[in-house]
């Protein structure tokens, strides 16, 4: 008699398969088009936020001493807006910051007991938001810097899975790879 797989493994199977076709494709991406970097962030930026359950995510990348948006799956909102026209300090009381800080996955299971976030300008990006829980995952050059961080939230108190921060990291490392083309080829022009 044939027994069919339990729902859960199924449903684990079809989520690996998606975070693989995800993984794929922004790889394909970064070996077609190495100059096209932008793309690669779009993509990165939606991905995460689909196989995330994310209600936002955002690609900050270093320029001028300050992590300025490179993409997002929701680059229209009001939240983002305020990134695009306030770039984060790398070390400040932001996720973002403090993933630059700390040179490592930064997640706050809930914005709203965490001190240390909480501050008041952070406290209205959250209202406006109603962003509650982060994760922070730094992309770092050989050389130890902080390049960029892809932040995600959730409106709802509800943690990353340890999957789904180690495909965040995944994601990250291709980003490396297209920070890396990208800047090979500007330095060859």
């Amino acid at each position: 008699m044939a027994h069919s797989a339990p729902d859960d493994v199924r449903g684990e199977l079809g989520a690996a398969m998606e975070r693989e076709a995800a993984t794929r494709e922004i790889l394909s991406i970064v070996s077609q088009s190495p100059v096209d970097f932008q793309k690669v962030l779009d993509l990165i930026s939606e991905a995460a936020a689909r196989l995330c359950e994310a209600d936002y995510t955002a690609f900050f990348k270093l320029h001028d001493g300050r992590y300025h948006v490179g993409a997002s799956n929701r680059m229209d909102s009001d939240f983002i807006k305020i990134f695009i026209d306030s770039p984060i300090e790398p070390g400040s009381n932001t996720c973002v910051g403090r993933a630059s800080r700390e040179r490592k996955v930064i997640h706050v299971e809930d914005l709203l007991e965490d001190a240390e976030l909480l501050t008041p300008q952070n406290s209205e990006r959250q209202k406006l938001s109603g962003a509650r829980t982060l994760l922070g995952v730094p992309i770092m050059t050989s050389g130890q810097e902080v390049d960029a961080v892809i932040f995600l939230a959730r409106t709802s108190p509800r943690t990353f899975s340890k999957q789904q921060i180690a495909l965040v990291q995944d994601f990250g490392a291709q980003a490396l790879i297209a920070i890396e083309n990208a800047r090979l080829f500007s330095a060859l022009e």
